[in-house]
C-alpha cells in the first residue's frame, strides 16, 4: 500500500528541514526523506552570517546556538599583510552537524514524520498528485504527495537531474575545510585571496578554545589538489604572522556548491519545487548558504501550502524568490565579477581599505539592512574608485 501525504521533502539539512517545519506547523502531513541518519557530519564553513541569525530567531532556536557558538562583529578581506579590509558585521561560528541536528528535531518536534531513503530520480506525476519511487534497507518504497520540495544540495545530483530530465545546473564551485587547533590569537573570521590564482580563496573561521575551521575554494572543476592547496596555505600563514604551526584535528573533506541561484527557471515545475542547494542557493563569492538555503526552504512551504489550498491559483514560488531573494545575490555576483580578477581586485581593495563610506555600506550588504542591496552598482563602485585616486 502506498503512503500518502501532503507534502514530501527530500533532504533534512537546513532547507528540508526548515520546508518541514513550515509545512507542519501549518498543519500539512509531512514526511522528511533523507539517506542520512542524525546527527551526521556536514562540511561546511561554519558561518552563520545576517540571514541565518534572522531565520534563526524567527524560529525561537537563535538564544540556544548564540550561548553556544563563537560570536564575531567584523569580517576580514586580505590580499596580502598589506592590502586587506575589514568589514562590520556579525558571524556566528556554530559546527553544521549540531545545527542541522537542532533543525531536523525541531521538525520532528514540529509534526513532520522522517524516512531513511534515498530519491531514486523515479517519479509519476499527474494534475493532482505526484508518486515517488525510493529506496531503503533493500527496499523500493512508493511514496504518494501533493507537492514534493527537493532540498538535496549538490548531493544525489544524478537522481534529482534525472527527475528534471537532465535540465539542472550542474555545480559551479568546490570547496575543502577542515579542523586545525592551533594557539593562535584570532578572534574574527577571515578570508584570503591567492595573488597567483584570481578565482581561488581561502578562510580561517574561529570555532573558540583554539579551534579554526580552515578551507579553501575554486571554481569547478577544479584544475588542482584543492586539499594540498589549503595544507600550504595553513603553512605559509604561520610562517608569515610568526605564529606556531598547530595539527589538523580532522580530516580535510570537499563538497560542490551551487550558487547564484542558478536554477531559478526550475523552481517550480508541476508539482516540484526547489529549495537551498538545489536551486543555487548558495552566494557567489563568499560561498554562504545556510541562511538562504533556509530561507528558500521557508518560501518553498509556503508556496506549497498555497497550491494545494488553492489547486487552480497561479504557482508564485519564482515570482516571490525574484521579488525577495533575487536581489541580495546581486551584490555579491558584483563582488565575484570585480574580485575574482586583476588588476580590478587589487584597485578595488585599495579602494575598499581607503573609504569608510565604502565599507559601510558594502557592511550593510552583509547586514542585510533594507535597501543596502540597491546601493552598489558598477557605476556606484567605479565613482568611489574614481574619488579615492582623485
Amino acid at each position: 500500500m502506498k503512503q500518502k501525504v501532503d507534502i514530501v521533502i527530500i533532504g533534512g539539512g537546513p532547507a528540508g528541514a526548515v520546508a518541514g517545519i513550515t509545512a507542519a506547523q501549518a498543519g500539512y502531513s509531512t514526511l522528511i526523506v533523507d539517506k542520512k541518519t542524525f546527527p551526521r557530519e556536514k562540511i561546511c564553513g561554519d558561518g552563520l552570517a545576517a540571514d541565518s541569525i534572522r531565520i534563526l530567531k524567527e524560529l525561537n532556536l537563535w538564544d540556544q546556538i548564540s550561548k553556544k557558538g563563537f560570536l564575531s562583529k567584523s569580517l576580514r578581506f586580505n590580499i596580502d599583510k598589506d592590502l586587506f579590509f575589514s568589514l562590520d558585521t556579525s558571524v556566528v561560528t556554530y559546527k553544521r552537524e549540531r545545527l542541522d541536528d537542532l533543525l531536523f528535531n525541531h521538525a520532528l518536534d514540529s509534526g513532520c514524520e522522517y524516512l531513511n531513503a534515498f530519491f531514486t530520480g523515479n517519479l509519476k506525476e499527474n494534475k493532482s498528485e505526484i508518486l515517488l519511487t525510493l529506496a531503503a534497507e533493500k527496499k523500493t518504497l512508493e511514496i504518494c504527495c501533493k507537492i514534493v520540495i527537493f532540498a538535496t544540495g549538490c548531493q544525489g545530483f544524478s537522481f534529482l537531474n534525472k527527475a528534471y530530465n537532465n535540465k539542472l545546473k550542474q555545480p559551479d564551485l568546490f570547496a575543502v575545510r577542515g579542523y586545525y587547533k592551533a594557539d593562535w590569537n584570532l578572534k574574527n573570521p577571515e578570508f584570503f585571496f591567492d595573488k597567483k590564482n584570481p578565482s581561488a580563496y581561502s578562510w580561517i573561521f574561529p570555532m573558540g578554545n583554539d579551534l579554526f575551521n580552515i578551507g579553501c575554494g575554486e571554481k569547478y572543476p577544479v584544475p588542482g589538489n584543492l586539499k594540498s592547496s589549503l595544507q600550504l596555505f595553513v603553512k605559509n600563514y604561520a610562517t608569515t604572522n610568526s605564529m606556531l604551526d598547530g595539527k589538523w584535528v580532522s580530516s580535510i573533506s570537499g563538497t560542490a556548491l551551487r550558487t547564484g541561484l542558478s536554477n531559478l527557471c526550475y523552481a517550480s515545475v508541476g508539482r516540484k519545487l526547489l529549495a537551498g542547494a538545489a536551486l543555487g542557493a548558495t552566494f557567489p563569492f563568499s560561498g554562504e548558504g545556510i541562511g538562504k538555503a533556509m530561507e528558500t526552504g521557508k518560501l518553498a512551504a509556503e508556496s506549497a501550502i498555497s497550491m494545494i489550498k488553492k489547486p487552480k491559483i497561479p504557482k508564485n514560488y519564482q515570482k516571490v524568490l525574484k521579488k525577495q531573494v533575487l536581489p541580495a545575490y546581486k551584490p555579491y555576483k558584483l563582488a565575484s565579477l570585480l574580485l575574482t580578477r586583476s588588476p580590478s581586485r587589487e584597485i578595488l581593495f585599495s579602494a575598499i581599505s581607503k573609504k569608510p563610506q565604502l565599507r559601510k555600506k558594502i557592511s550593510a550588504i552583509l547586514n542585510e539592512e533594507k535597501g543596502s542591496e540597491k546601493v552598489l552598482s558598477i557605476k556606484r563602485i567605479l565613482q568611489f574608485i574614481s574619488l579615492y585616486f582623485n
